[in-house]
């Protein structure tokens, strides 16, 4: 090409990216053991140690340790594939019908998430005040599923003090549902018939500035 002249645009070649081949296999590698946590996890591994991981996932002890060289980072990663999980029981449709099904609907989301959640949650009970990510998922969940029981019983809680909402939010919370589930040892099916039942017991129970409810 004579000097001086020009590059044409059309005839310049563009720049390709090139794919990093370390970075694809470290992406497959963290992806793999994310995968392996996850399973012994769920099989009822309370606390997978390295090893197992390692082992499960088909790599190198030294390699576990080199994508997830501590807890904050490995507990992040699996909350975030639990997440994806989670996320398309608390995105559904309009809660419909009426009363006993918008109960009975409630119920049957809720049991699917913490059957979703117990196994993680528990393995990370221990250590989960010093993992500032943990806390606040935690939060967040909270909130999410307080307006997941809004949406549910708007109707039913319209005159209801903060008291009863406050009730009514602990009594189907995970924390509940573990305790069924692990402490007294119930079946799934049962434990969501009970959720179902505290449900409509408490919704019986007259508001507190109404005339029909009695002081004891």
């Amino acid at each position: 090409m004579p000097r001086g002249e020009p590059v044409s645009p059309t005839k310049a070649t563009p720049a390709v990216p090139r794919t990093d081949g370390r970075t694809a296999r470290a992406h497959r590698n963290q992806a793999k053991l994310v995968d392996a946590v996850h399973g012994l996890l769920r099989e009822g591994e309370t606390i997978p140690t390295r090893e197992q991981v390692a082992a499960r996932a088909g790599l190198s002890l030294r390699t576990a340790y080199r994508h997830f060289a501590d807890i904050e980072s490995l507990t992040a990663a699996i909350s975030a594939r639990l997440g994806e999980e989670v996320l398309p029981w608390l995105s559904l449709g309009p809660f419909l019908g009426d009363t006993p099904t918008r109960v009975r609907e409630l119920v049957r989301r809720r049991s699917a998430m913490y059957e979703l959640m117990a196994p993680f949650r528990r393995a990370t009970e221990p250590w989960v005040a010093r993992l500032p990510g943990q806390v606040g998922d935690r939060k967040m969940f909270a909130e999410v599923t307080r307006h997941q029981m809004r949406d549910a019983l708007g109707a039913e809680l319209e005159n209801r003090d903060d008291d009863f909402i406050e009730l009514l939010d602990a009594a189907i919370s995970f924390e509940t549902w573990d305790r069924m589930r692990r402490e007294q040892q119930l079946d799934a099916e049962r434990a969501a018939r009970l959720l179902e039942r505290a449900i409509h017991a408490l919704l019986a129970e007259p508001p507190s500035d109404d005339p029909r409810r009695t002081t004891r």
